[in-house]
């Protein structure tokens, strides 16, 4: 039995008796190591996910994919070592709401069920009654309104707020926006705050030990100022400038691309495979042109240099399998261009590599294949009389397009690029998705469906 069922079970055996007979209906379900309890009584339900931190639960690192632009953003203290059970609970009810709360103890989690489930106690109480309800987010909650207050006294413009992008608490994360910066905050240690700088959403500097004041200086400076990030050291020297950061800054990019590849085979095991093959890229002025990524152990070139990327016709580089690997570890071929490839040394995959993207017609940019999206929904949308407008949204590290309608109901689109098919869903005020308000098509069909659902 997997600790993670044995742990629901547990819980199960353990819940049942605690609620007595308060009529709560309570079940375990679960495969492999996804173990969850579900409890509910009325309207009211509680699910409680059990997870068991082994040896190697710290070792996990998320984003880091050949590709500055994807690394996930590194702020603050590092994340503590888990070991052993560990209880995410969510609390439901006819709300919009989900309080949730992750903790090591099974105890605060039947206090907490009980009364959310039995006694009916508000969000308000629960939380009070229960510190690991909502912890982190009232944490960033008590930041935001810290720095806010100081930014208001500075006579900032910003302001930071909770971003809930994947509308659970448990990733809510604090941001300021204005594109093309952005900023994230975080706890840092004791009553100090961390602070990491985007551009174009990556990293490019980190603060640590801020207190309020000097946050929303570096907040005011960075988004109200669009001060550089020298700038900014010079007046808060707790902010340190990232190595490459400058180069993205200043508009060269390639030397901002390649100079953080190079720095990332370093540690990452892909990328260490393919250093003797990026050594030779980066003294191409032919190659070097071009933007890269890995996929699972495949290093992939692109013509932009943001997610989403632009890749067609262009070469995939992955290991060679089986005896050949020895003498001829690089096979390259060329996406949506099948049974054409070439297994080699370093040397010989990167002629190929060089020649074919010599005879590139179309220039390597800096953005993402998606950029252009919007303005031709909008032109479409125009073509059929109707006010509605595409956005380009921010939310944390990613891009989301938008289109809103009074009321608070809105459509997220997807896909287009170079390829005909756009996706859209339609979501209520509360950020779910409808049922059955799903659709995908060509720019004319999509655009159709959201004026129907959208009705302007």
């Amino acid at each position: 039995m997997h600790p993670g069922e044995k742990l629901a079970r547990d819980l199960q055996t353990r819940l049942q008796t605690a609620l007595g007979p308060s009529g709560v209906r309570v079940a375990t379900e679960g495969a492999g190591v996804h173990w969850h309890v579900d409890a509910s009584h009325g309207p009211r339900s509680c699910r409680m996910n059990c997870f068991f931190c082994g040896e190697n639960s710290a070792v996990l690192y998320l984003g880091v994919r050949g590709n500055a632009h994807l690394s996930k953003v590194n702020v603050g203290p590092p994340p503590a070592v888990r070991r052993g059970p560990e209880y995410l609970v969510e609390f439901k009810d006819e709300t919009p709401e989900r309080p949730t709360g992750r903790v090591p103890e099974l105890a605060p989690v039947l206090a907490a069920v009980r009364d959310w489930l039995v006694e009916g106690v508000s969000t308000e109480a629960l939380q009070a009654r229960h510190p690991f309800v909502d912890a982190e987010r009232r944490r960033l909650m008590d930041i935001a309104a810290r720095v806010n207050a100081r930014l208001s006294q500075q006579g900032g413009v910003a302001r930071v707020g909770l971003d809930e992008r994947m509308l659970s608490r448990e990733s809510a994360e604090l941001w300021v926006y204005s594109a093309p910066r952005s900023a994230r905050l975080t706890a840092g240690t004791g009553d100090s705050i961390s602070i990491a700088l985007l551009l174009h959403r990556t990293q490019v500097a980190t603060g640590d030990g801020l207190a309020e004041d000097r946050a929303a200086l570096v907040v005011r400076k960075w988004i109200d100022e669009a001060a550089t990030t020298t700038a900014i050291h010079e007046a808060a020297p707790e902010v340190e400038r990232h190595p490459l950061g400058g180069a993205l800054e200043e508009g060269i990019y390639a030397a901002w691309h390649w100079g953080n590849v190079l720095c990332q085979a370093q540690t990452d095991s892909v990328l260490k495979f393919y250093r003797p093959l990026l050594d030779r890229v980066v003294k191409s002025e032919v190659v070097s042109r071009f933007f890269s990524f890995t996929s699972l152990d495949r290093l992939c070139f692109s013509r932009c240099s943001l997610y989403p990327f632009d890749t067609s016709g262009l070469p995939i580089i992955s290991p060679t399998a089986g005896q050949e690997a020895k003498e001829k570890p690089y096979t390259v071929q060329f996406r949506g261009r099948s049974g054409e490839s070439l297994a080699g040394t370093d040397g010989d995959v990167f002629k190929v590599v060089e020649a074919a993207l010599a005879k590139e017609t179309e220039t390597p940019y800096f953005g993402n294949v998606d950029d252009p999206l919007p303005g031709r929904i909008n032109r479409e949308f125009a073509a059929c009389g109707s006010t509605l407008r595409a956005v380009p949204v921010q939310r944390q590290q990613w891009l989301e397009i938008l289109v809103s309608a009074s009321g608070g109901t809105r459509c997220r689109l997807h896909g287009g690029g170079l390829g005909e098919q756009i996706s859209a869903s339609l979501e209520g005020a509360d950020g779910k998705e409808i049922p059955d308000r799903q659709f995908a098509g060509d720019l004319k069909a999509t655009v159709q469906a959201v004026i129907r659902w959208l009705g302007a």
